[in-house]
């Protein structure tokens, strides 16, 4: 009895967080499809969590196999990406890998063209230089795919 209670409030709750109406119902596999996604999702952001954590321990070894974990990159989203990318940046640039640190900004920006670094990042000696170079390729690259280039423009010449 209880446990059909607890599964109909279930139904009822994911019911009502799709925004399905009365005579609607939400399966058993759509629940546990839902749950599986949630799941995933944790574990993808557990992920990076780890990775910066490591980061800001100083243990820059372990927060680079971290952010390289394939549950981070099979995961599709960019902005997870981008945000693994931007540690990655980071710790080649405290190691003085300037190439390798712009590459990873690069990358950033090519999964997430709205990245930007926070303002608490910005501005930093080792790592806003290659921010700004990658940002700038980016634009320029862009410029070339863009209906109003000429926004653009005096960023290329």
């Amino acid at each position: 009895m209880v446990k059909n209670i607890i599964q109909y409030s279930a139904i009822l709750i994911t019911c009502f967080l799709a925004g399905c109406t009365k005579t609607e119902l939400v399966s058993q596999e759509e629940i546990d499809e839902a749950e599986r996604l949630r799941f995933a999702q944790e574990k993808i952001e557990n992920a990076l969590a780890k990775g910066k954590k490591y980061y800001e321990q100083g243990q820059y070894l372990k927060s680079e196999e971290q952010l390289y974990s394939p549950i981070i990159w099979e995961s599709e989203n960019n902005e997870i990406i981008s945000e693994a990318l931007k540690y990655l940046a980071f710790i080649y640039c405290v190691n003085d890998m300037q190439i390798t640190c712009t590459q990873a900004f690069e990358r950033a920006l090519q999964f997430d063209s709205n990245f930007e670094l926070s303002s608490g990042e910005r501005g930093h000696p080792l790592w806003d230089p290659a921010f700004q170079s990658a940002r700038y390729t980016h634009l320029c690259l862009a410029k070339k795919n863009l209906k109003n280039a000429n926004k653009y423009e005096s960023l290329c010449n």
